[in-house]
């Protein structure tokens, strides 16, 4: 601890020869100078009147805040010698524009991570399923059937690697500099360069507080849809390979042959539906899959009771296993969906309040 410490006031040694530090208060300034306005915007970009703001200034903030120390907050200000008639208050606004724009850009990309992780997560599952399939079904014996099953097995966890690394070992700079900028950055100001009038000046409540953010319950909706649907393809392909390892061992005695598998494939594609148009929910599509995701859980709901019980009384177990898992499953389903149709978007700064 102590040596942690000594390479903080180290730090804070250095970064005091050219920032102004509060210690007590633990604020950092970090001033920016420009010559023109102009320098802060893109004018070859949007409106004339309305320039957005230039990226390079939200790359160069980037590069500034991981030299400052964790538990220290950062007041950043901006010196403009010339506003060449551009009002500070438009600037502001233009800057926490910028802001909020990345802000949703990284939600949006976390949102397709978190999908395409989920669809090679579950193409991977599939291909070991299909090893399984293989191995039961005996396609394949001798060193044949070791080879083939060998690369099954090193393409299934390729594809579930891919998954992790995608989400565990890969970020991209925009998603570093909004979670670096919304939880370092305690202030914003506009000033007059060699003036200490300021012209413009929000704290992080003003700037961020505005902010459009999903409710908590609202993201666990999505990730009950995410993470059901998901379970769901899953589980369509698993019945499938039981129903082909039942018959093939001659084990189905409850029912005739052909009910079954005419029964298994029919909750199968039920499966495959709901799995699908879950996805397309969670990526906020709209198709017919999308639109039918609410009577897909229902009746799933009353199907799956209705066979959990049938499996009760039959003493069937493994047909009871899978009923049960598939309404703990639908559970979540039918929870995301619930969650997505009645829980509103809540605004960050009403949350606060």
């Amino acid at each position: 601890m102590r040596n942690n410490n000594e390479k903080i006031d180290r730090q804070i040694e250095l970064l005091g020869k050219y920032y102004p530090i509060d210690r007590e208060k633990k604020l950092v300034t970090v001033t920016l100078r420009y010559e023109k306005v102009t320098d802060l915007l893109s004018e070859e970009v949007g409106i004339s009147t309305r320039p957005q703001l230039n990226p390079e200034v939200l790359e160069k903030i980037n590069r500034i805040i991981p030299t400052i120390p964790l538990g220290y907050q950062i007041e950043l200000e901006f010196d403009v010698k010339d506003y060449e008639g551009f009002e500070p208050h438009q600037i502001m606004e233009t800057f926490n524009d910028a802001l909020e724009m990345n802000q949703y850009g990284i939600k949006k990309q976390k949102r397709g991570n978190w999908f395409l992780a989920t669809i090679l997560t579950v193409i991977g599952i599939l291909f070991l399923l299909l090893m399984g399939v293989v191995s039961e079904a005996g396609w394949f014996q001798g060193a044949r059937g070791e080879i083939f099953s060998e690369i099954l097995d090193i393409i299934a966890w390729v594809f579930i690697w891919e998954a992790v690394s995608l989400l565990f070992l890969t970020h991209s700079e925009q998603d570093a500099l909004g979670i670096r900028v919304r939880n370092r950055v305690a202030s914003i100001a506009l000033y007059q360069q060699d003036s200490e009038d300021v012209l413009a000046k929000e704290n992080a409540l003003e700037i961020f507080g505005h902010w459009e953010d999903d409710s908590k319950a609202k993201r666990m909706g999505e990730w009950f849809t995410l993470f059901s649907s998901a379970a769901f393809l899953c589980m369509a392909c698993y019945n499938l390979f039981l129903t082909f390892s039942l018959v093939k061992q001659e084990m189905i005695t409850s029912m005739p042959v052909p009910v079954f598998v005419l029964l298994s494939v029919f909750f199968s594609i039920i499966h495959l539906l709901a799995g699908f148009g879950g996805l397309a929910k969670y990526m906020g599509k709209k198709n017919l899959l999308s639109k039918f995701v609410g009577p897909y859980a229902i009746v799933m709901f009353v199907v799956i009771i209705a066979s959990i019980i049938l499996s009760a009384v039959r003493l069937n177990m493994t047909l009871l296993v899978s009923s049960i898992s598939s309404f703990v499953i639908n559970i979540f389903y039918v929870a995301g969906y619930l969650i997505d149709r009645y829980f509103n978007r809540t605004p960050r700064l009403e949350e606060e309040k």
